[in-house]
């Protein structure tokens, strides 16, 4: 289960730090449900940000992430790849400093909502 995955350092971790710029920096996404099936998909990809605005790129069919950094200190915003009509997605920051959250798909109305850990890569 992703929730059992010890994530060492995350993307909230780098907000609060204001250690993100504009320059991309290597992630590593873990999502269930979806391409996962049954278990879990890691993929890395490149964060970006701007201001409140953030911008992820994963190497997952040409998947990307925007969104903006919520006044609670959350990540929340959209998400399009090759093949799916995209969805929505929300990080919480969790007191030990991992960030943990859901991603959605707008084909059942963003109703499900499947698990999903980010982390900078190793």
């Amino acid at each position: 289960m992703i929730s059992k995955v010890k994530v060492a350092v995350a993307i909230a971790c780098l907000v609060t730090a204001g250690a993100l710029s504009a320059r991309p920096q290597c992630i590593e996404l873990a999502w269930t449900g979806g391409a996962a099936g049954e278990g879990v998909k890691w993929v890395k990809g490149k964060l970006s940000e701007r201001g409140q605005n953030f911008t992820v790129r994963y190497d997952w069919k040409n998947g990307i992430m925007t969104g903006q950094i919520q006044p609670d200190g959350t990540l929340a915003g959209n998400w399009i790849q090759d093949g799916s009509g995209g969805g929505k997605f929300k990080f919480a920051v969790p007191d030990s400093g991992q960030a943990t959250g859901w991603w959605s798909s707008n084909a059942d109305k963003n109703v499900k909502k499947n698990e999903m850990l980010i982390r900078v890569c190793e």
